[in-house]
């Protein structure tokens, strides 16, 4: 397990690890590990809004800069993935072609535009809930929620057709402990925001649907899922969720 775990930091942030974590690792055990990940995430953006609201920094600079913060310790990896996602699912192609696209590591036009966006929305959703004493439940449970979530997507959904990929790996030895596993991290991330404000467990849910809608959809037109569609739904469960919690504030 303490292998497993940092296997999981070791792949999804920029902690360094020993390589020899690797070696005894399995795939689906490392998945289980992915919320805790979130945490870690969520820990580092709460330090950042300690500091920034210690230095008096007013919402609108300290909007994008939380927003920053949030992609720090992942490095920017499930950015990547809603950027290559953004490109095969809004282009006009068949499924073959938009496989392609997803495939290649060249930006276009889409995924440009769909990232500008959701940095803005992130951005000002932040500024505006900065004041808000919910903030610091809100960055630390959306994260481990969203990774969670989708933890439990990789878990259940189709992967594309030769697939070998992390997806395939993260999917080796799976059990139905590990699907209870970070299905029950779901769960218990939605209690613990209900009892900490309806408002941030309403926020989880709606991002959750929007979010889920879409990976369904990506599912049907690429014949299957892959870590960039797992990836990208992290990034969008988050920001619809600090989103909706912006508005309901």
């Amino acid at each position: 397990m303490i292998k497993s775990f940092l296997a999981s930091l070791g792949m999804f942030t920029k902690i360094k690890v020993r390589d020899n974590v690797f070696e005894d690792s399995r795939g689906a055990a490392i998945l289980c590990f992915f919320p805790t990940d979130g945490l870690i995430c969520g820990a580092a953006s709460s330090l950042c809004l300690w500091g920034l609201r210690s230095l008096g920094v007013r919402e609108i600079l300290a909007g994008p800069i939380l927003c920053l913060s949030l992609f720090l310790v992942s490095g920017f990896l499930h950015l990547d993935g809603f950027m290559d996602c953004s490109d095969a699912l809004l282009s006009s192609r068949d499924m073959e072609g938009k496989r392609r696209i997803l495939k290649d590591s060249s930006v276009g036009a889409f995924s440009v535009i769909c990232v500008c966006l959701l940095l803005m929305i992130t951005a000002s959703s932040l500024a505006v809930i900065y004041s808000s004493e919910l903030v610091w439940y809100a960055l630390t449970a959306v994260p481990f929620y969203s990774r969670a979530l989708f933890s439990v997507v990789l878990f259940t959904f189709s992967p594309m057709e030769n697939n070998k990929g992390l997806l395939y790996y993260f999917n080796s030895g799976k059990s139905g402990l590990h699907v209870f596993c970070v299905a029950a991290q779901c769960a218990l991330g939605l209690a613990a925001s209900y009892f900490i404000s309806p408002l941030l467990c309403g926020s989880l849910l709606g991002a959750s649907a929007l979010s889920l809608l879409i990976a369904k959809t990506a599912e049907k037109l690429l014949g299957g899922i892959n870590g960039d569609v797992i990836g990208g739904g992290v990034i969008l469960t988050e920001a619809v969720s600090y989103l909706i919690l912006a508005v309901l504030l």
